[in-house]
């Protein structure tokens, strides 16, 4: 929680700077659209906050973990080229 707080304590600061890339404009995280329950009543609700954290970030998974997850599979399950 502690990150989570401090980067949007930072894209608050940089927000509207010239510095800014438009494409790309400085948003507290979660977004509405990722989180609708993380905000209620324009301020976010920390469990909520935390649960979707911990959904979000739980899904990645290393590269090397991938790899090893396609070997054990069944060779039927497995791509031919």
């Amino acid at each position: 929680m502690y990150l989570w707080q401090a980067h949007n304590i930072v894209n608050a600061r940089l927000r509207g700077r010239d510095t800014e890339d438009p494409e790309f404009p400085k948003r507290q995280f979660p977004a509405d659209f990722l989180c609708a329950s993380c905000r209620q009543e324009g301020h976010f609700n920390l469990n909520e906050v935390k649960h979707f954290l911990l959904l979000y970030y739980s899904a990645i998974k290393p590269y090397q973990q991938q790899q090893e997850q396609q070997q054990q599979q069944k060779p039927e399950q497995q791509l031919q080229f």
